[in-house]
């Protein structure tokens, strides 16, 4: 089965979503399927850049068009149809989360924009996000936000006609469900191959950071706590950071809360930065500010920014767990959660006004549900066989059926 996957942005590291198509392009070519990419709304993309190049998943080449955010859409439509014409796929899959096709979330006119370019070939659609507001409520503004998005949703389901619908979390699956009615489930898997990376690169990066000579300083006297991607504007551990602090003094070790990936604005340098010495002070957390200067008196805080796939797997050998800053509801569809899992390490959810019973939290922690104790018991284990292989031999026998 030949596959052309389209997402709005390719960018290596810089796409959470582009990142995922490209490791599932990656495995699909691997089983014996021909695939290509196409990133429709690159922000990373140069309006020159028209020709195809080759992205690289392990040692697997993809052949890739990748389209400026700032060229036209007549001229990104033609360019994506040469490709969907000299290709020739069997189906297409969309990788879609309203706001990569859009700064405001809005992509009105993708639908009919898809459908040009698809040129009657047969379409899957990936929902990596719906519309916001759609698990719970918020401030009047992003309801009418997000039910102008779920016309979106809706738009694109009516004119392209999937036979395969997918998401990753359960709520999703089932407000989708009431658009559409052959939805399925496809479980998330991690960014990040497990056998890259050392923890001795880990804990040899945080002793520089600290100030200290002694790898051994790091991990006999430290509890390491990482927050890995992205920082929700609504996460608050400080309840849990408090108690972990407490049980930190109970058993004489020094608590270490460390910032990685892009989650959090850093420095103009780009720098590394802790909060041992004047640096820190330059780091910016935007709304988050004022909470992780609260925190700082707390725990030592070390901010790391974004870093090679071999670094990021480095650190995450050397945490012994991570707060997840996604709400316990949506832990489904968070993939720096997955990535950590892959690695062992105990996730931590800070995020508990929305739960669901149903939902399977296999390697999750509530953070309410521990006292000091248990957070202290908390400690990387084995890492988890790579899921990879097994979900796209899932994805691809769903295509079978319906194709």
């Amino acid at each position: 089965m030949k596959i052309q996957f389209i997402s709005s942005g390719l960018e290596s590291g810089k796409d959470g979503v582009g990142d995922y198509t490209r490791r599932l392009a990656g495995a699909c070519v691997r089983m014996g399927h021909p695939c290509q990419m196409l990133s429709l709304n690159d922000k990373y993309a140069s309006p020159t850049q028209a020709a195809i190049e080759y992205q690289v998943d392990g040692e697997t080449k993809i052949p890739t068009l990748r389209l400026s955010a700032d060229t036209s859409w007549h001229q990104r439509e033609k360019s994506a149809r040469s490709l969907t014409r000299s290709f020739v796929p069997d189906l297409m899959s969309l990788q879609f989360v309203p706001y990569g096709f859009h700064p405001k979330g809005l992509p009105f006119g993708l639908s009919k924009r898809l459908n040009r370019i698809g040129m009657n070939t047969t379409w899957h659609v990936m929902f990596h996000e719906l519309w916001i507001g759609s698990i719970g409520s918020g401030p009047w503004k992003k309801r009418i936000v997000g039910a102008l998005q779920k016309r979106v949703v809706t738009k694109l389901l009516s004119t392209l006609k999937p036979p395969v619908i997918h998401t990753h979390a359960t709520p999703y699956v089932r407000l989708l469900k009431l658009l559409a009615p052959r939805v399925g489930q496809l479980p998330l898997f991690g960014n990040f191959d497990t056998e890259l990376g050392n923890a001795d690169i880990g804990w040899g990066k945080l002793k520089q950071l600290l100030g200290t000579s002694d790898v051994q300083c790091v991990r006999g006297q430290h509890h390491i706590a990482g927050v890995f991607g992205s920082v929700h504007p609504e996460w608050d551990p400080r309840d849990f950071v408090n108690r972990w602090s407490q049980g930190c003094k109970e058993v004489g070790k020094s608590p270490l809360l460390v910032f990685l990936g892009k989650g959090v604005v850093s420095t103009p340098t780009n720098e590394p930065q802790s909060n041992h010495g004047s640096a820190h002070s330059r780091t910016e957390f935007g709304s988050h500010q004022a909470m992780i200067d609260e925190l700082r008196r707390k725990v030592s805080v070390i901010v790391l920014g974004e870093h090679s796939d071999e670094h990021v797997a480095s650190f995450l050998k050397s945490f012994d767990f991570v707060i997840s800053t996604t709400p316990a509801i949506l832990s489904e569809k968070s993939s720096s959660s997955s990535s950590c899992r892959d690695f062992g390490l105990p996730v931590v959810v800070t995020r508990e006004n929305q739960q669901d019973s149903s939902i399977e939290l296999d390697g999750f922690h509530l953070a309410s549900q521990l006292d000091s104790k248990e957070i202290m018991a908390l400690r990387r284990g084995p890492e988890r066989p790579q899921r990879l292989n097994e979900i796209a031999g899932q994805f691809i026998a769903s295509l079978k059926r319906a194709h």
